[in-house]
Parts: C-alpha cells; structure tokens; sequence
C-alpha cells in the first residue's frame, strides 16, 4: 500500500505541475502528456490496489492477492486486452 500512496502523491504533483506550470507555448505538448499521465495514474490504480501484487525475494517472481484476483480475473490476461 506504500508503493500505492507514493506513486499517488507524485501523479498528483506531476498533474499539478502539468496543468498549471506549463508554459503556454507548450500547450499541444501538455495535453499529450496529461493523456499519458492518467493513463499512467489509471494503470498504477489497476494494478497496485486492485491486484496487491507481492513480491518473493531472492526469487524473481511474484504473484497477487486483490480483490480482483480473489474475482478470478488474471492480471496478465486483462493487461494483454488492453
């Protein structure tokens, strides 16, 4: 949950800054990179609360534990949808 409160703060910063610190002969390039950031916001919402993944060390490998996994969704079969 960690991973998912850090990551918020810095899309909210980075929004911020987007939107309101972005010089106005950037503007075609600002609403380019605000699509990608909520596209990147809406991904890290997917996958960290929804999917909780957990990590096994030394191994490299994980697996999941979300509400959508307990729903019976897997996470590499709606990524690969998208």
């Amino acid at each position: 949950h960690a991973t998912f409160v850090v990551t918020s703060l810095l899309n909210v910063l980075s929004m911020f800054c987007l939107l309101k610190r972005t010089p106005p002969k950037q503007a075609p390039v600002r609403l380019y990179l605000v699509y990608i950031q909520v596209l990147v916001i809406l991904s890290s919402v997917y996958l960290d609360p929804l999917f909780e993944p957990i990590p096994t060390f030394p191994a490299i490998a994980g697996y999941y534990v979300g509400p959508l996994c307990q729903a019976g969704i897997r996470p590499h079969t709606v990524l690969v949808s998208l």
